[in-house]
């Protein structure tokens, strides 16, 4: 176990400078830490490389479904413009319909006043 007193001047009291064998230890505890913290900045670096990836990747598949959604959209216009034009041409035939019909009824009504008049005169 170390004595960090010892170790390092001006704690705990004056003491000695680190001898070189304990500068080495530590220097190659410096050099491991660093080495295993570039070890974890890889890991992570390799994990975020592969994450982008994933959401590039959902990206395009989003992109790929937003224009499937823009040509049912468009179908979709297509489809309620064409039902609106038959919707008018049917209110327009029935419209005309109704018109024929009561000029039908309008002569019919004319055809049954000339029978009574015809009636009225026969003895």
């Amino acid at each position: 176990m170390r004595n960090e007193a010892r170790d390092w001047p001006n704690q705990g009291g004056m003491a000695p400078f680190p001898s070189m064998e304990q500068m080495a230890a530590d220097i190659a505890e410096l050099k491991r830490a660093a080495l295993q913290t570039a070890e974890i900045l890889v890991d992570h670096s390799d994990r975020f490389d592969r994450l982008e990836r994933s959401v590039d990747g959902l990206n395009d598949r989003f992109d790929g479904l937003n224009n499937r959604f823009d040509g049912l959209n468009n179908r979709f216009d297509d489809v309620t413009e064409r039902l609106d034009r038959l919707i008018a041409a049917t209110m327009a035939e029935r419209t005309l319909n109704a018109e024929r019909l009561g000029a039908i009824d309008h002569r019919l009504d004319r055809l049954e006043q000339r029978l009574d008049r015809v009636e009225q005169r026969l003895p």
